[in-house]
């Protein structure tokens, strides 16, 4: 009888002493204040007065983290950390603003920024007062249509007018006067008329009235291109037969544009047929000769336009 036993010794060394020694850092603590409306800035009268800006979006541009959208010197919303349109919710004397400017950035909201009393913006934390159309931010716009407390005096007032010769014309005036003990009344009004433009030379870049302009170029461009297409009829050798016999027949669709083929053979009935020959082919031309060629006979515009002069659109 054979006994047979297996057996498996292991060893481990001891780990050696972690020579690293721990240190404990004191903890470092910061005190302040939370303002109670988050991220909050806040813009007065004489800080409107220094900046002297037509728009809404031009009037914030200066605050780090805003941008002017605009779309010309008389339209523009601010865009607040990239966010613009309907991401950055407008109000008015705390009521919101539903306007095409949040749409459409052509359009300017209505604001007499001569009769604004102060603006605030809200960013980061702070929209969430304002609901899920403010994930942006919010402007609020306050201005004087509406007194908050009576004058001290019983009448003030204002007015103002601006002139240029290209940057528009703009007057407005507001007065408020105390009614009896309780009441405080308020009138304004206000007008803004820009012209056309001045400029040292054409609306469009010449690239608007090359022959070889695309499409894509044009229609950004605001031009009408009358081009025509022109088929080279001399590369193809043959005319198909079958076009030929089935032309005007409304059941096969066909057109002289399916007259001409390089194959030299039709299939009719089942049966090959063989293609005459094409009297315009000319032979021995360059293999890399285009088939089409494009030609443009003249350039318009969409709407007139006059050099030295951009119309206020």
């Amino acid at each position: 009888m054979l006994l047979s036993i297996a057996q498996t010794v292991r060893s481990q060394r001891k780990p050696a002493m972690d020579t690293l020694r721990s240190y404990t850092l004191p903890t470092a603590e910061t005190t302040g204040l939370v303002p109670a409306h988050g991220q909050k800035t806040r813009l007065d009268r004489k800080q409107l007065d220094r900046i002297q800006a037509q728009t809404l979006g031009e009037t914030l541009s200066h605050i780090p983290g805003i941008q002017n959208a605009s779309f010309g010197p008389n339209s523009g919303m601010p865009m607040i950390r990239s966010l613009s349109g309907s991401r950055v919710s407008v109000l008015s004397n705390g009521l919101s603003i539903n306007d095409l400017s949040g749409i459409s950035p052509n359009i300017n909201p209505n604001f007499d920024m001569d009769n604004l009393r102060e603006i605030e913006l809200y960013k980061g934390a702070a929209t969430v007062l304002f609901g899920g159309k403010a994930i942006g931010g919010a402007v609020n716009v306050k201005d004087n249509t509406i007194p908050m407390n009576r004058l001290p005096k019983q009448i003030t007032g204002q007015a103002s007018a601006e002139l240029g010769t290209n940057n528009g014309n703009s007057q407005s005036m507001a007065f408020n006067a105390n009614i009896g003990k309780y009441w405080v009344g308020h009138i304004g009004a206000m007008r803004l008329r820009h012209g056309n433009l001045k400029i040292p030379g054409n609306t469009k870049a010449a690239i608007a009235y090359d022959p070889k302009i695309d499409h894509l170029t044009a229609a950004m461009a605001q031009v009408n291109v009358d081009r025509e297409t022109i088929r080279n009829l001399t590369l193809y050798p043959y005319l198909s037969q079958f076009v030929i016999e089935h032309m005007g027949d409304p059941k096969w669709d066909l057109s002289e544009a399916d007259l001409y083929t390089f194959e030299n053979y039709s299939f009719i009935n089942g049966s090959k047929v063989l293609n005459p020959q094409n009297d315009k082919y000319v032979a021995g031309q360059d293999p890399n000769t285009p088939l089409y060629t494009e030609v443009v006979h003249g350039i318009t515009d969409y709407a007139p336009v006059k050099r030295g002069v951009m119309p206020n659109s």
